[in-house]
C-alpha cells in the first residue's frame, strides 16, 4: 500500500477514534446527568431552580460525567456542589469560575472538589451575612445621628428617599433584641385580639395600631414595641397610651412587656419617670442603646473581616478556630496541660 494511502487511512482512523471517544464521553456524561436527575434529593433541589439554570447544570453534569462515574458517593458530592453553586449564587457567585474550567473535565472536577471539601459556599454565605449585619448596624447609627423619622414621610423633591427607622427595623428585626422574635408590624389591636380569640374589645382601643409585636424566644412573653423619632421629646400622654395598649393586649398574654424606643428628652415629673424606669413590664430604650447592643453582638467578627491581625479580636477568633479544629480532629474536648495554662476560651457569643 502506498504512503499516501496509509496517510489517508491514518487520518480516517484518527477521525473515527476522536468521534468514538467524543461519543463515549457524551454517553458517560449523559448517564451521570440521568442518574443525578433521578436521585430524589438532588432532583427535588433542581425543581426549585428555574429552567435555564437546570439546563446549565445539566450541561455541566454531562462534562463532569466524562471523569466521575455515576453511582459513586464522591460523584454525588460533586453534583451536590454544582447544584449548591446555583443555590448560593446570591451569596457568592462561582458560576463564572465553573464556566471557565468547563472545557476541561479534570479541572471542573477539581473545582467542585474544592467547593465541597472546603465548604467555600457555606463559609462565604456566613461571611456575607455577618458583613451585611455590621453594615446595617452602622446604617442605624448614621440614621440616629441624622435624626431620620420613625415612619416614612411623604416623598418630596427635597426628600425623595423617604428613609425611616421603621422600615429598617421591619427588614432587620434582630436589631431590636436577638432574644425577641418579631412577628407583626402596624397591626391593629382589635385585629390581633380577635385573632387570639378575645371577643370583647374596648371600642377606643380596637383601631389603635402598634408599631411592632414580638415574642420572647425563651419566655412566654408578648413584647409591644413603639418607636419615636430620635429628637422627639416624650411626654406622659405617650407613655400612658402605650400602657393602655399593654393593658388591652395583656388580655391575651398574661406576661406582656411594653417597650418605647426614643432618644429625645422625657418631659415628665421625676417621680413618674422613676415608676416607669423601675417597672419590670415597661422599658424605655434609647436608639443609641440599640445600636450599642447590636454592635456588641457582632463587633467581635469585625477584626477578622477587616483582616486586622493586630486587633485582639483577630487572635481570639484565630485561637477559637484552631481549638475547634483540634477537638474535631482528635474527637475529644480534653485539654492538655498547655491548653489549661492558656485559661478559658473566648466568652463572646
Amino acid at each position: 500500500m502506498a504512503k499516501e494511502e496509509l496517510r489517508e487511512l491514518k487520518e480516517w482512523g484518527d477521525k473515527l477514534t476522536r468521534r468514538l471517544l467524543i461519543q463515549c464521553a457524551e454517553l458517560k456524561g449523559n448517564e451521570l446527568k440521568k442518574w443525578v436527575l433521578e436521585e430524589p434529593d438532588l432532583k427535588a433541589r433542581l425543581t426549585r431552580l428555574d429552567r435555564s439554570t437546570v439546563a446549565e447544570v445539566s450541561k455541566f453534569l454531562v462534562i463532569l460525567g466524562q471523569r466521575a462515574p455515576h453511582g459513586d458517593p464522591r460523584t454525588k458530592e460533586l453534583a451536590d456542589s454544582l447544584i449548591r453553586a446555583y443555590e448560593f449564587r446570591n451569596f457568592h457567585d462561582v458560576v463564572e469560575d465553573i464556566n471557565n474550567v468547563a472545557a476541561d473535565p479534570a479541572k471542573l472536577e477539581e473545582l467542585l472538589f474544592r467547593l465541597h471539601d472546603w465548604k467555600v459556599l457555606e463559609s462565604r454565605a456566613i461571611l456575607e451575612i455577618v458583613k451585611g449585619r455590621l453594615a446595617i448596624i452602622e446604617r442605624l447609627r448614621n440614621m440616629v445621628i441624622d435624626n431620620r423619622p420613625e415612619t416614612p414621610a411623604k416623598a418630596t423633591q427635597e426628600n425623595p428617599r423617604r428613609d425611616n427607622l421603621h422600615d429598617l427595623f421591619a427588614d432587620y428585626p434582630w436589631l431590636f433584641n436577638p432574644e425577641w422574635q418579631v412577628f407583626a408590624e402596624e397591626k391593629s389591636i382589635g385585629a390581633k385580639l380577635r385573632e387570639w380569640g378575645v371577643a370583647e374589645i374596648s371600642e377606643d382601643m380596637a383601631a389603635k395600631r402598634v408599631d411592632f409585636l414580638a415574642l420572647h424566644k425563651d419566655v412566654d412573653m408578648l413584647v409591644i414595641i413603639e418607636l419615636k423619632r430620635p429628637d422627639h421629646p416624650v411626654d406622659l400622654g405617650e407613655l400612658q397610651r402605650l400602657q393602655r395598649y399593654q393593658n388591652e393586649l395583656g388580655r391575651a398574654y398574661q406576661n406582656c412587656l411594653a417597650v418605647l424606643v426614643h432618644e429625645g428628652e422625657i418631659n415628665i415629673r421625676a417621680s413618674a419617670l422613676n415608676s416607669f424606669e423601675k417597672s419590670d413590664s415597661f422599658k424605655l430604650v434609647k436608639w443609641s442603646e440599640l445600636f450599642k447592643q447590636a454592635s456588641r453582638f457582632y463587633s467581635h467578627y469585625k477584626a477578622v473581616l477587616d483582616g486586622d491581625v493586630t486587633d485582639p479580636g483577630f487572635s481570639r477568633k484565630q485561637n477559637e478556630v484552631l481549638r475547634t479544629r483540634d477537638i474535631l480532629t482528635t474527637d475529644t474536648a480534653h485539654r492538655g496541660q498547655e491548653a489549661r495554662a492558656k485559661g478559658i476560651g473566648d466568652t463572646e457569643v
